[in-house]
């Protein structure tokens, strides 16, 4: 199963999309973050993003090399999603690290057809 798109969007919430080739989404983790850094798969390398707090979002059984034609590196500018960076892609593993302006709850869920990971956060 392959990533093909990451996208945000705002309406009252902040929110990040991907969108999966597959029929199922893959398996996935959001890791909520005190900080907006993060560190790159494999090389562990530091990258701090805008924002105060962050999430880091793994997703496994799934790639970007070969089907993923966007931006690895999105700003949306909206009032709690600051920034949203693919931090890795390695082995089976996609890791996105989401900066937030401040600690938050979040909704996570997905859709089908076309399968989707959706995150929400309150803004």
């Amino acid at each position: 199963m392959h990533r093909t798109t990451s996208r945000t969007h705002h309406v009252g919430y902040d929110r990040f999309v991907v969108e999966f080739s597959g029929a199922v989404v893959p398996g996935y983790k959001a890791i909520p973050k005190s900080s907006a850094t993060f560190y790159t798969d494999p090389l562990g390398k530091p990258v701090t993003l805008e924002g105060r707090a962050g999430i880091k979002l793994v997703m496994h059984s799934t790639s970007m090399h070969g089907t993923y034609g966007g931006s690895t590196d999105l700003d949306p500018e909206f009032p709690q999603l600051a920034a949203a960076r693919a931090i890795g892609d390695f082995e089976g593993f996609v890791t996105w690290g989401l900066s937030l302006e401040r600690q938050s709850s979040k909704r996570i869920f997905t859709l089908s057809s076309p399968s989707r990971l959706v995150m929400d956060v309150p803004n």
